[in-house]
């Protein structure tokens, strides 16, 4: 196994060492696919302030200390997804989440396959001692290398797998469009936005412009104002208005900020935002974190003109591949009217205990096809019978 034999660690977040907090970062700096979602500033942040996420642990393959792969993991009863106790990506029970739920390892990109591996014997054997059996896996990139080396692997050693959750989420892809706006958002939407662009300069008596505010000292208290200030405010939604929500949210922040990795976009006119986004860049990507927008500018969709201003910046000039909102199944009717590129994104749980936990995965599973395959019976019938003569 190269130059040493590759071990593994499930950690309690309370008792990772310096050491293993800066193994864990130079990782995910190097990862073959980057989530920010999966690093210090969003776990440590989670589990400083969220009860449920009291339970998270780390658990790791490495080889002298330098880590190969990692994942946190929280500790779950059995619910309507699974059969029994499980380790899940989902971090914590918060609703609705104040940061995106993305469940991709960190996986070092020469030995990723090895290392996923390794993570999922680890499984296995605190399985045989009494641990949960099954894994969940929450929003993978079906086609990325992640959810690959986990396919492999878990076919390899027997563990099966069944998919909960399947959608094609809109992103950007830079590379496919050459700084053309048009091919990377629809038509469309970027006229529309556009003529009410103008329409808001000549309502206020200034020029409608997008303004990079990362780095700025208030830049974060005034997004979660905004925020806060409207229906996500009255909801109860918005990080602002649950003071651990809120802690979260400037802890993360600012986590990732002191990395220069924050990016906070605001659409201003007359120097006066009307609608804000956050941000974070992660590899050769770029993953939404919030957006808000000011009513008070309701009729000239602020939020659309923002969006369309930020991906012609990010066409223009940014230097990664990738803008991913991160968003979940929720959103994807909005997203996909904005955004020409997909991904599908999967969720899946793997039985990686013994013969019952196996047993049971694959009896769920043959139930849900059975009943697709019911369902798809009585709409063929149904469809026959529409189209037969009267």
């Amino acid at each position: 196994m190269g130059d040493g034999t590759m071990e593994t660690r499930i950690v309690p977040l309370s008792e990772l060492s310096t050491e293993d907090e800066l193994a864990w970062r130079e990782l995910a700096a190097r990862a073959v696919e980057p989530n920010p979602f999966f690093e210090p500033p969003v776990v440590c942040s989670a589990v400083k302030h969220f009860p449920s996420a009291a339970g998270v642990v780390l658990l790791v393959a490495h080889r002298h200390g330098r880590f190969l792969a990692c994942m946190p993991l929280r500790p779950v009863p059995a619910t309507k997804n699974l059969s029994g106790p499980a380790y899940t990506t989902r971090l914590h029970d918060e609703e609705p989440p104040p940061s995106p739920i993305v469940g991709i390892p960190l996986l070092d990109p020469d030995h990723g396959e090895e290392a996923v591996e390794a993570l999922l014997l680890a499984l296995r054997q605190r399985a045989r001692k009494g641990g949960p059996g099954l894994l969940e896996i929450e929003r993978l990139r079906a086609d990325g290398p992640a959810a690959n080396a986990l396919r492999r692997q878990a076919d390899r050693l027997g563990m099966p797998a069944l998919e909960t959750a399947r959608w094609d989420r809109a992103v950007v892809d830079r590379s496919r469009h050459l700084s053309h706006l048009n091919g990377a958002m629809a038509t469309k939407v970027v006229k529309e936005a556009r003529r009410l662009g103008r329409r808001l300069s000549e309502a206020q008596g200034g020029t409608v412009v997008l303004v990079d505010r990362s780095g700025e000292p208030d830049a974060i208290a005034r997004f979660t104002a905004m925020e806060a200030a409207g229906w996500k405010g009255r909801a109860g939604t918005a990080p602002g208005c649950r003071p651990n929500h809120d802690a979260y949210f400037r802890d993360m922040c600012e986590g990732f900020g002191v990395d220069g990795r924050l990016q906070v976009f605001s659409l201003e006119v007359d120097g006066r935002p009307v609608a804000m986004k956050c941000d974070v860049g992660g590899g050769e990507a770029v993953f939404g974190i919030r957006r808000a927008y000011d009513e008070a500018y309701a009729q000239y969709a602020p939020g659309v003109q923002l969006d369309v201003a930020y991906t012609d910046h990010f066409l223009h000039h940014s230097d990664v591949r990738w803008f991913d909102p991160a968003h979940g199944p929720a959103y994807n009717d909005f997203y996909s009217r904005l955004f020409s590129d997909h991904i599908t994104v999967t969720s899946t749980v793997l039985a990686t205990g013994g013969l019952l936990e196996r047993t049971k995965l694959r009896t769920v599973a043959w139930r849900r096809s059975a009943r697709r395959r019911a369902v798809d019976l009585k709409r063929r019938a149904r469809s026959r019978q529409s189209a037969a003569p009267a």
